[in-house]
């Protein structure tokens, strides 16, 4: 029996997502940040599933998205993970989706959710909680209290890539050396 641990899944995730944001021909990608929410109506909600894989072929297909990044439920992302598993060996074929991450609190749960959902390659964190850093001693200060590398940690031992989301405040000005 063939067995696929969740290291090698993490460093398949890795290659997919990798590949997706790199543009050999040096032209512009598209990796566009779609939010699905939760409808409130129960007609809505039945429909949800077919606009939600409507939304995903027409991204991969018509928008020739390079990826797709998702913030919702986990439900309402499975019809897109559907959708693009679908069309893996056709052309064009499956991009990866991110999975964003809205409560770091629930990561736990979020990733046991995931692991059910096709398609999905990494989980994009806002670090910090989405505060603006201004420089690289506000990050290392803001860094030192955190749980960033546990929350990684976590993400990659579940299969998936993490990516972190770091907002920088208007303005700042980082050398180069900084970011080596």
């Amino acid at each position: 029996a063939l067995s696929i641990t969740e290291s090698s899944r993490a460093q398949t995730a890795r290659s997919r997502l990798s590949e997706a944001f790199r543009s050999p021909s040096k032209k512009l990608t598209l990796h566009p940040e779609i939010v699905l929410p939760e409808p409130s109506d129960p007609t809505a909600l039945l429909l949800r599933a077919s606009e939600v894989t409507k939304l995903s072929q027409i991204l991969r297909t018509r928008a020739k998205a390079s990826a797709v990044f998702v913030e919702g439920t986990v439900d309402a992302l499975a019809p897109m993970g559907k959708e693009q598993e679908d069309a893996r060996g056709n052309f064009p074929g499956p991009v990866p989706i991110v999975y964003s991450l809205t409560d770091s609190a629930n990561l736990s749960s979020s990733l046991e959710e995931l692991q059910t959902v096709d398609g999905v390659e990494g989980v994009m964190l806002s670090f910090f909680g989405g505060k603006e850093i201004d420089s690289v001693d506000a990050y290392l200060e803001e860094a030192k209290d955190s749980a960033i590398t546990d929350m990684c940690s976590a993400i990659w031992d579940a299969g998936l890539q993490p990516i972190p989301e770091l907002v920088l405040s208007p303005g700042s000005e980082w050398s180069e050396e900084d970011v080596e």
